[in-house]
């Protein structure tokens, strides 16, 4: 895809994703689901979501795991749309943008790894000069294949 291109379609799903619209998000994902994940390495635990089940995956009172805190090491347990409201309900598109590379150089990710064909669009939102929040939306063969949740944590 063209960087415009996959720039406009992740702005769409970011759109979306601020407006609770999981159902729009529908027409961009992979066909076998969507991996969430709480941070930028993608495991093979992370929540994937069909399609089908985008629609209503906000009212879904379902505890998933979601792996475990960098900081502290417990797992994590939590419906979808406390995950939502913690980690995706937030204005990334007054962030910054970046396509295939992250925003800082000491994050590890394993993008190019895990998916095949792939490209990225990384939103940063600084909190202040140190802290940082950011949604990397990753495209496989051009279809919305992960959104993942990323942050500075000392």
């Amino acid at each position: 895809m063209a960087k415009s291109d996959i720039l406009k379609i992740s702005d769409e799903v970011v759109r979306s994703i601020q407006n609770g619209d999981f159902k729009a998000i529908m027409k961009y994902g992979n066909k076998r689901g969507i991996i969430f994940s709480i941070n930028a390495v993608i495991d093979n635990f992370d929540p994937k979501i069909p399609p089908q089940k985008l629609n209503f995956i906000l009212n879904d009172t379902t505890k998933l795991f979601w792996g475990y805190e960098i900081s502290s090491g417990r797992e994590v347990y939590m419906t979808f749309n406390e995950f939502y409201s913690k980690f995706l309900k937030k204005n990334y598109l007054k962030g910054t943008k970046l396509v295939n590379k992250v925003s800082d150089k000491k994050i590890k990710t394993n993008i190019n790894d895990f998916f095949r064909d792939v490209q990225f669009v990384e939103y940063t939102i600084k909190t202040n000069d140190y802290d940082f929040n950011s949604l990397i939306l990753v495209f496989s063969k051009g279809a919305l294949s992960a959104i993942l949740f990323n942050r500075w944590s000392p």
